[in-house]
């Protein structure tokens, strides 16, 4: 019982919360972001993620391989970055 007490005051409080009415000012006019910033931000960003893998990936080649560490040692080698 307690617990449905809770949530009735937790509903109520959300529902006039969602009923207050706020200016729509829209996520990009907040940061002076045009759209073509925001897609290219979008764009570097993926990118970024993408060189981040490629990275990581030869790097383990190159540990292993070139370097001939042991997989325990590289594995660390992942962990500390």
């Amino acid at each position: 019982m307690e617990v449905e007490k809770r949530l009735s005051v937790f509903s109520t409080n959300y529902l006039a919360f969602k009923t207050e009415k706020v200016e729509d000012i829209g996520p990009s006019k907040r940061d002076g972001m045009t759209e073509k910033h925001i897609r290219a931000y979008s764009v570097c960003h993926y990118y970024n993620d993408m060189n981040a893998c490629i990275y990581q990936v030869y790097k383990s080649l190159y540990l292993v391989q070139v370097i001939h560490l042991e997989l325990s040692i590289v594995g660390w080698a992942y962990l500390i970055g």
